[in-house]
């Protein structure tokens, strides 16, 4: 929902009043970057034409209805409700130069213009990435590498496809998982099933 906000030229404060990252990598890469954070916490700060283009998300509207969308009329407001630093926050903001690649890498086609919104967010893990070990047909293995007779396992229950970095993680990587694993487990249920009717 707001990671839309970070890709349109919103960006992440923390509780000093700094950006920690470049808010333009994954959702994954972020939690992490979020969580090392004090508190664990941030704030998804982003202007009017994000808003508008975020409340084109049904997700986004109902966490509105529900409070999570603070709107401030300056920088001052917004760092008088983060609880940092007036000063530290306007450098931050000031700091984004449009078109020029900023310490992270990251570069904005624009500033940020008054008034601002911002919705409060931490990390969180939501899934894991990997289950049983499988061989490229889905078979299941024991610890030694031979294949367990008649068990297959696809989607979640099998081994993620993401690797051991949080930067693996692409969206869709669980539906990729769990489509193609089920197809490739149902060619091997069907090349069994011959086998045994020859």
């Amino acid at each position: 929902m707001t990671w839309a906000a970070m890709m349109e030229g919103g960006v992440q404060i923390n509780a000093q009043g700094q950006r920690f990252h470049n808010e333009n990598h994954g959702y994954s890469e972020a939690a992490v970057e979020v969580l090392a954070q004090p508190g664990g916490i941030a704030w998804n700060v982003f202007d009017t034409p994000v808003l508008d283009l975020l409340q084109t998300f049904p997700d986004f509207v109902e966490a509105q209805a529900n409070g999570a969308l603070r709107s401030f009329a300056d920088e001052a407001a917004l760092a008088a409700h983060i609880g940092c630093d007036e000063a530290a926050l306007r450098a931050t903001l000031a700091a984004i130069e449009p078109g020029v690649p900023d310490r992270f890498g990251r570069s904005f086609k624009r500033k940020l213009a008054a008034p601002l919104h911002a919705v409060k967010v931490t990390g969180s893990l939501f899934h894991t990435q990997g289950g049983l070990d499988i061989d490229e047909q889905c078979r299941v293995l024991r610890e030694d590498g031979t294949p367990l007779p008649n068990l297959l396992a696809a989607g979640g229950a099998a081994r993620g496809v993401s690797g051991n970095e949080v930067w693996g993680y692409l969206t869709g990587n669980g539906l990729l998982s769990a489509v193609a694993g089920g197809w490739l487990a149902g060619g091997t249920v069907a090349a069994m099933l011959a086998q045994e009717s020859s």
